[in-house]
């Protein structure tokens, strides 16, 4: 099964540390940290998931740390995050022993009402709303 980020629903901003994804149709927002960054990242390229989790079942991680990062794949996959997609050529995996903490994330629904009424779009450098571009 090949998967990668759901990027026609899910806009992605990349702070180094963390990640944000927001669900501009619904406005539901996650944040993501300590190695879900890492992982988000290798994700975006698209990736085979059942190599994925071979490679978590070989790696030098204790069990709770290949549950945690099974789960939070698991999670991606029921949010709509991660969409499967056959088209996609892949050859990546996620180097599993480069992961050294557990992914974090927090869902935040509470401001869905205020992102839906202005909706996340693309800015240039001369603002928005610009009148010159209308």
């Amino acid at each position: 099964m090949n998967f990668n980020i759901n990027a026609a629903v899910y806009d992605l901003e990349d702070f180094d540390d963390e990640i944000v994804l927001v669900n501009i149709q619904t406005g539901v927002y996650f944040t993501m940290s300590e190695s879900a960054p890492l992982i988000i990242r290798e994700l975006s390229k698209g990736v085979n998931l059942s190599q994925v989790f071979d490679d978590i079942d070989t790696s030098k991680h204790d069990i709770n740390a290949k549950v945690a990062i099974k789960n939070f794949i698991e999670i991606l996959i029921q949010e709509k995050i991660l969409v499967e997609n056959p088209s996609i050529e892949i050859g990546n995996t996620i180097d599993c022993n480069s992961i050294n903490s557990l992914p974090m994330y927090k869902k935040f629904e509470d401001m869905g009402d205020l992102i839906k009424l202005d909706p996340i779009h693309d800015v240039s450098d001369l603002g928005w709303p610009n009148k010159s571009e209308q």
